[in-house]
């Protein structure tokens, strides 16, 4: 949203037009980043310089043509160098032991501590939290609050780095959201918009040959006793070839696999559901728009229990859910008072044919402005 609207702000006062109002900017991203702001932003010649990688065709022919500075670097080190101040060797002003002026980042939740609930992907946001002199953070309310999904720790700079101390890909060794210093966020926006990803790269004859060989061979090594039947942690890459692997594995032999890898695509979540795969960890989720679809909403509660009772949602419709959540278990303090709000919530949302998941936002938001205010979420009235 926010780089959106930088840009929209550019064009639409004709800013580059003028050398004296032209902005140009370095741009650090952990890894690749929607065309609606690497490539409309290089079209506009509003970057400078580039860092540790792109995508796209308007963004390489900036590079090509010397307008935009750029170098690749492993995507696992460039955090590291972030924090140790490789690139802002020659930052004039500001904090000197602040690398970048801002950090744009995705929340899909903020804890009560204030901790930033990542996205579909982490990479080098803590590194780029930390580094940051000013924080804006874009609370993503289309995605689903993803916290318990992170495992993020923090780069030190030596002599205070410490070891990692991972033998298997389901060790944690962090906590599930990221430490910020709250007087560092000068903004807070919401968006909601999904994550803009397009289509995986599909399976073709000669991809679901590529992984057919492939598990043979590994069928064979467990056979020789070479492997165990569960193998060892498996990294896949992504593309097509990637994908008819992971499916192919999703229909094969092995049982209990463990995934350590970079990008997880859309047959993960038919390795998932096979039943076969019994981990995986990586640096970000990279679905089509219908595999996230699939991901936030297939793989949904069914059962919630409080210490006030069970509910079980299994075949209910939304409209059936909210109230046997409130019913089963919500404190009785608030239980007439969410039911109130839902009753509400669905007649107007009736009313007007948005009576799927009925909400009213203005009351639902009132809830947390009264705790703020008064320190209680009891509302005294809604209008």
């Amino acid at each position: 949203m926010t780089p959106t609207a930088i840009a929209d702000h550019i064009e639409s006062n004709n800013l580059q037009a003028d050398p004296a109002t032209k902005k140009k900017f370095n741009l650090f991203v952990g890894a690749s980043v929607g065309p609606e702001v690497e490539d409309r932003w290089a079209r506009l010649d509003m970057i400078a310089r580039r860092y540790p990688h792109q995508v796209g065709k308007d963004i390489a022919k900036g590079i090509n043509a010397g307008r935009i500075e750029f170098a690749d670097k492993h995507l696992s080190m460039f955090p590291q160098d972030l924090v140790y101040g490789y690139y802002s060797l020659n930052k004039k002003h500001g904090d000197p032991k602040k690398p970048l002026d801002w950090a744009i980042v995705e929340a899909t939740a903020i804890t009560e501590e204030g901790y930033i609930v990542p996205g579909a992907s982490v990479g080098a946001t803590p590194e780029l939290i930390q580094s940051a002199e000013k924080i804006i953070v874009e609370v993503n309310t289309r995605i689903p609050n993803l916290e318990g999904l992170h495992d993020i720790n923090y780069s030190f700079v030596p002599p205070n780095r410490l070891p990692y101390l991972i033998v298997h890909p389901s060790d944690r060794i962090g906590v599930t959201a990221i430490p910020v210093d709250p007087d560092r966020i000068v903004a807070v926006v919401e968006s909601n918009k999904p994550d803009n990803t397009g289509p995986n790269a599909p399976e073709n004859d000669e991809s679901r040959a590529i992984a057919s060989h492939l598990i043979s061979f590994l069928s064979s090594e467990v056979s020789a006793g070479r492997l165990p039947k569960s193998l060892l942690p498996l990294q896949s890459g992504i593309g097509n070839v990637a994908n008819s692997i992971i499916g192919g594995l999703a229909e094969g032999p092995f049982e209990e696999v463990q995934v350590w890898t970079e990008v997880l695509q859309d047959t993960f979540i038919r390795f998932f559901d096979s039943g076969k795969l019994g981990f995986a960890t990586a640096t970000s989720v990279r679905f089509s728009p219908g595999g996230f679809e699939r991901f936030y909403k297939k793989h949904d509660l069914d059962i919630i229990v409080t210490e006030q009772g069970l509910a079980d949602l299994r075949g209910l419709s939304p409209r059936e859910r909210a109230p046997t959540i409130i019913r089963n278990c919500a404190h009785p303090d608030y239980r007439d008072m969410l039911m109130d709000y839902y009753e509400r919530s669905l007649d107007e949302c009736l009313r007007r044919g948005a009576g799927h998941e009925p909400h009213m936002l203005r009351n639902a938001f009132k809830f947390h402005l009264n705790l703020m205010e008064k320190g209680s979420m009891k509302v005294d009235k809604w209008d």
